[in-house]
């Protein structure tokens, strides 16, 4: 006999549940670090700013109406929210390869940019 738990997350609620409670730990975890002084931990450990540095900034200024901003701080904001979002959510395989190939771009934009 399935508990109450088991009965309402069968399947692909329990995975979505599951995976949205992955990301608010990673966030709390970013977030504490922040408040604590220490910032980005691949900022911490290598020294170098992070392939999404920038992407907070970036959304806010979008948010906020700044375009100029949006691309100075991360062009590739937008797009990567937009690919994580559909990786978590779609199952097409055409939509992970976009997804899959702007992690790519944003990771040539991230190489060039230290260049």
């Amino acid at each position: 006999m399935k508990n109450l738990w088991q009965r309402s997350c069968d399947g692909e609620r329990a995975r979505l549940i599951r995976l949205h409670a992955a990301v608010a730990a990673v966030c709390l975890m970013w977030y504490a670090l922040a408040a604590a002084g220490l910032g980005c931990p691949f900022r911490l450990i290598t020294g170098i700013d992070c392939p999404t540095c920038g992407t907070t900034h970036a959304l806010f200024a979008l948010l906020c109406g700044d375009v100029r901003g949006y691309l100075s701080w991360q062009p590739f904001a937008l797009p990567l929210a937009a690919a994580v979002w559909a990786l978590f959510h779609c199952r097409i395989k055409p939509v992970t390869f976009l997804a899959a190939g702007i992690f790519v771009l944003n990771f040539i934009f991230w190489i060039v940019r230290l260049i």
